[in-house]
C-alpha cells in the first residue's frame, strides 16, 4: 500500500514537471514570434525612413 502512495507521488511530480515544461516552450515560441514582429517592425519603420530621405535629397536636388 505504501508503494502506491509513493507511485502516485512521483507520478503527480512527473505531471507537474511536465505541464512546467510544457509551459515554457510555449512561452518560448511566444516570445520568438514576439521577437520576429519586432524586426519587422522595425525593418518597415528603417524601408519607410530610407524612403522619406530619399524623396527629401530628390526634393532638395530639383530645387536647386
Amino acid at each position: 500500500m505504501a508503494s502506491l502512495v509513493n507511485y502516485g507521488s512521483f507520478m503527480s511530480n512527473t505531471n507537474r514537471l511536465e505541464t512546467i515544461a510544457n509551459r515554457q516552450r510555449r512561452s518560448r515560441v511566444r516570445d520568438l514570434a514576439f521577437a520576429a514582429l519586432v524586426v519587422i517592425a522595425g525593418a518597415t519603420s528603417l524601408m519607410g525612413v530610407q524612403q522619406a530621405v530619399s524623396a527629401a535629397t530628390l526634393t532638395h536636388v530639383a530645387k536647386r
